[in-house]
């Protein structure tokens, strides 16, 4: 059997709107958010093969997410950052995935950059 060949694979501050928040506000008005996903996957078919079907498709990645976001309303970024990792995971069957979700115009009395959640999830694969 042969070794994987392990890769960090990124796709960094996907820009989508969204209503996720606990106030009414949040609900009915899209905010921006910017999700970055890593995802640690076996590339040596795809190094081999140079063929997209056998990795991590970026496209189909970020369409997901997109969806995700604008499609559900959630009170919590946590909700919204398990949802995407879950959905994720399920697609592509990485060894790990890792979701970071910012909010990047939080409504709160305080001049802040982004509030975020990040989240790792372990896949059944092990190295």
């Amino acid at each position: 059997m042969t070794m994987p060949m392990l890769a960090s694979v990124e796709v960094a501050e996907i820009l989508v709107s969204g209503c996720h928040g606990v106030l009414e506000v949040e609900k009915k008005e899209p905010q921006p958010f910017a999700v970055s996903i890593t995802a640690l996957v076996d590339i040596s078919e795809a190094v081999s093969t140079d063929n997209l079907k056998s990795t991590l498709d970026y496209s189909s990645l970020t369409e997901i997410v997109k969806t995700i976001v604008t499609v559900n309303s959630f009170d919590l970024l946590e909700r919204l950052c398990y949802e995407i990792a879950a959905k994720l995971m399920k697609e592509f069957s990485p060894y790990s995935l890792t979701v970071k979700v910012k909010k990047l115009k939080p409504l709160m009395d305080a001049d802040v950059q982004y509030a975020a959640v990040e989240l790792t999830l372990q896949g059944d694969k092990r190295p």
